[in-house]
């Protein structure tokens, strides 16, 4: 068997150091490593800066807004008019179906299927009328909620830009916020911008920056 000479045994562990330093060395050179989320570390390090909130009462927003309030009370009072309208249809109807059963034994049975006829034709006409009626009303509803919804998107999204908030929540009994320092409650600022931009033609618009 041949024997290993010093200086080959000293070129082996040369090798095999080089060969150390080079795998576990370099995987840990700075130049090669994977640089951090420079936006998640300023967030984590809270260098972004803490959130601007505001938050409305949305209920009371809804009752301080006149225009909104004269547009409801018009169509709660049309509401008011249908159902009676309604109530006095089918009064009648139900009068026309008395005096029918009180006059059945009268008429012969061609006349009694005519009247019966007749009757039936009344009643769809009522249930055709008041659907139709409902359907105009539950338009009428969305379109006032609608209304409501565009208004307030211009008011807050100009009060947001004036006090530089970054988000305005609602809270009421079906939002997720359950409680709030009154300091950040800006429902009665958001309502006198509201009502004053109803009290002016659409083309002027209230400077929301100088409102409390």
């Amino acid at each position: 068997m041949q024997k290993i000479t010093p200086i080959l045994l000293l070129l082996l562990v040369a090798a095999v150091i080089i060969l150390y330093v080079d795998r576990y060395a370099g995987s840990q050179n700075p130049n090669t490593a994977t640089a951090p989320d420079t936006t998640a570390a300023e967030f984590n390090q809270g260098k972004m800066g803490a959130a601007r909130i505001g938050y409305i009462r949305y209920d009371s927003l809804v009752q301080g807004y006149e225009y909104h309030q004269e547009l409801l009370s018009k169509l709660e009072a049309e509401a008011r008019a249908l159902r009676q309208d309604l109530d006095q249809k089918s009064q009648a109807f139900q009068e026309n179906v008395t005096v029918l059963r009180e006059q059945a034994g009268q008429l012969n049975q061609q006349q009694l299927q005519q009247a019966q006829q007749e009757l039936q034709a009344k009643q769809q006409q009522l249930m055709q009328y008041r659907n139709e009626r409902s359907q105009v009303l539950a338009e009428q509803q969305e379109k006032l909620t609608q209304l409501l919804r565009d208004d307030l998107t211009v008011v807050l999204d100009s009060i947001r830009q004036a006090r530089k908030l970054d988000f305005i929540l609602t809270k009421d009994r079906s939002s997720d916020v359950l409680s709030a320092r009154p300091a950040y409650d800006i429902t009665e600022t958001v309502v006198k911008a509201l009502n004053q931009n109803y009290e002016r033609p659409d083309s002027v618009r209230i400077d929301t920056a100088n409102l409390p």
